[in-house]
């Protein structure tokens, strides 16, 4: 389904056909504002970054993407690192972790808009590998530009449904209204849980 055929079946289903009153960029907020809701649920739209990140010797925390939603996986030297967390961390001893000596990075930490590694790496981890390789879930682009990225084509509906629900209870100018919102919230909630397995393992997988 392509933007225009979405917005189409948009304002068939809402009943908002006048495209001065309702402009498409206007409908476009509200598709994107679904596919954001769906990645959310159903983590279907990620990304492999092979640059993102340069090591720095005695470095030990560094940004993440500005469209970072949740991290899959990390390799560093072809080697997945194992995840854990600053508040494991310090549970065992507050500040052990950033007293080690740099090495080879083993384990890797989220800490608010930042990734850790432990141990943190020295000019030898850099040497073997300056860029590790992580998969994330991210935000998905604009709709006006990019439209269902990602998302497998029998399953653009799900996102129109979002859309037609979050416009009729925005405006619910009548009880039909509010009683269309419901019944699309309800297919985008339904339809939407059918396919979460698949996108959840198919964000996983390799190769």
């Amino acid at each position: 389904m392509t933007r225009a055929e979405a917005i189409t079946l948009w304002r068939e289903l809402t009943n908002e056909r006048n495209t001065t009153s309702v402009p498409d960029t206007t409908v476009d907020f509200y598709f994107h504002a679904g596919l954001e809701t769906l990645n959310r649920r159903n983590k279907y739209h990620y990304a492999d970054n092979t640059a993102g990140i340069t090591l720095v010797n005695g470095t030990q925390e560094y940004s993440l993407p500005t469209d970072f939603v949740e991290m899959v996986w990390v390799e560093h030297a072809g080697r997945e690192l194992k995840k854990s967390s600053v508040e494991h961390w310090r549970s065992k001893d507050r500040d052990a972790w950033r007293r080690e000596d740099g090495s080879e990075p083993a384990e890797y930490a989220l800490y608010a808009n930042k990734i850790v590694f432990r141990p943190k790496p020295n000019a030898a981890a850099v040497a073997t590998g300056a860029n590790p390789t992580f998969r994330y879930i991210n935000t998905p682009p604009d709709f006006n530009t990019s439209a269902f990225d990602l998302l497998l084509t029998q399953d653009h509906r799900i996102a129109v449904y979002y859309a037609v629900a979050e416009w009729s209870f925005t405006y619910p100018d009548s009880a039909a209204a509010f009683k269309r919102g419901e019944y699309y919230q309800g297919r985008f909630d339904q339809e939407s849980g059918m396919v979460k397995e698949y996108y959840e393992k198919r964000s996983t997988m390799r190769g």
